[in-house]
């Protein structure tokens, strides 16, 4: 004889006669061709527990068969006490003096036979070959189908359903990472229809985390947080699911990008990166008569020295869009006194197109930005350049951004 204690899920595939069976608090028998439900008799034990209690012996209930309430709030079996052995209840942590104590507990139980109980049936055909009497109940489990006797007949009365969960908002297919580190919070969202407490997780579906970022969960809310190494850039794609245990996993993926493009140029990189050869896209600005600008690294800005009378600058080419607005941005930390620049934006190399100049003029230190709206489709070049004013000058620049990027 076996005693089954379940918290969910089915009947036993191979039970033999006289085995017993709990799921969720109600008691089965199986009679050899079927689990019969038991109607279990409740019994109410109360007492004023001893400073440090422990335990209380001397009872009598069915393993499975007991609530425990202590000062009114019911606690939970297994985590706030144990009931394991038909006779004694052991409380963890231990009762505290004058903690009031009640037990409610099955103590017997008559047998399913009886009309009203409920059977449980594999199929329709164990169901039609059993001799029934009027009020039995039947659960059929390979239609999750409740049924009736009548005296004429097994009449329909329930099916027996579990929803699976909503799907899951919040969530959005793609994600570009911060690049100085910032996380990205998620806060996914679902319901379960019959209002079932919902258990989330996640896995790493596409790619691998690698040094990329981090990901932490807290029930429903996860944050992913990104390296600040430009050495860990990558991709990688995340499903999201919920379930409420017992229907399936109801999923939502998402893929998540790290790149460490700085705009169009930042000069604040690690000192190694910081070379001429690595910003080999800065072109000296522009004809004949540019005299002889020149450019240095000083560990944190690009040192960009004009020379004489002349105007001297430099231009990127980018990826445009027709129809889309760009933003560039040149952060100056220190600009000379009474200097004038602009930017420009060419629809070809520079001395072969023809260009745009964005109003007004930059003459002063800090950031500066200015937009421009494609009108066509391929490569343009920004171009940043000095205004003739008769001398030389020295621009300590920080970085020049193009928002979107390419």
């Amino acid at each position: 004889m076996t005693d089954y204690v379940y918290t969910s899920g089915g009947f036993p595939s191979s039970p033999t006669s006289g085995d017993s069976l709990v799921i969720n608090g109600a008691y089965y028998d199986w009679t050899g061709g079927a689990w019969k439900i038991r109607n279990a008799t409740p019994f109410r034990s109360e007492f004023i527990a001893t400073a440090n209690q422990a335990t209380k012996t001397g009872l009598t209930y069915f393993v499975g068969s007991i609530d425990c309430y202590i000062n009114g709030a019911k606690m939970l079996l297994g985590t706030d006490f144990t009931a394991t052995n038909g006779t004694s209840v052991t409380f963890t942590p231990a009762l505290d003096l004058d903690d009031e104590v009640q037990l409610i507990m099955g103590v017997s139980a008559s047998s399913g036979a009886a009309t009203g109980g409920v059977t449980a049936y594999a199929d329709l055909a164990a169901l039609i070959a059993v001799t029934p009497s009027t009020g039995d109940m039947a659960l059929v489990q390979d239609i999750n189908k409740m049924f009736v006797y009548t005296g004429t007949g097994w009449f329909l009365i329930a099916t027996v359903t579990n929803g699976t969960p909503s799907a899951i908002s919040g969530v959005a297919g793609a994600y570009d990472l911060a690049s100085d580190g910032t996380a990205t919070v998620i806060t996914a969202a679902s319901t379960d229809p019959e209002g079932f407490p919902l258990t989330w997780s996640y896995s790493v579906t596409t790619g691998s985390l690698g040094s990329t970022a981090t990901v932490t969960q807290a029930d429903n809310v996860f944050t992913i947080t990104p390296s600040t190494d430009a050495a860990n850039a990558g991709t990688f794609g995340i499903t999201f699911s919920v379930t409420d245990g017992a229907t399936g996993l109801v999923t939502s993926a998402s893929t998540f990008a790290l790149n460490f493009v700085q705009g169009f140029l930042d000069f604040s990189l690690p000192a190694a990166n910081i070379t001429i050869a690595n910003y080999s896209h800065i072109l000296a600005s522009f004809g004949s008569n540019t005299g002889t600008p020149s450019w240095v690294f000083n560990g944190t800005q690009l040192v960009f020295q004009q020379s004489g009378a002349y105007d001297a600058g430099f231009y990127r080419p980018f990826d445009c869009t027709n129809g889309t607005t760009y933003t560039f941005t040149m952060n100056i930390a220190t600009f000379p006194s009474g200097k004038r620049t602009t930017f420009e934006v060419l629809n070809d190399a520079p001395g072969v197109g023809s260009s745009t100049e964005l109003s007004p003029e930059i003459t002063a230190s800090g950031a500066s930005s200015r937009t421009w709206t494609a009108n066509f489709t391929g490569t343009a070049y920004i171009r940043w350049r000095t205004v003739t004013t008769n001398t030389s000058g020295t621009y300590y620049i920080n970085s020049l951004d193009i928002s979107p990027w390419e």
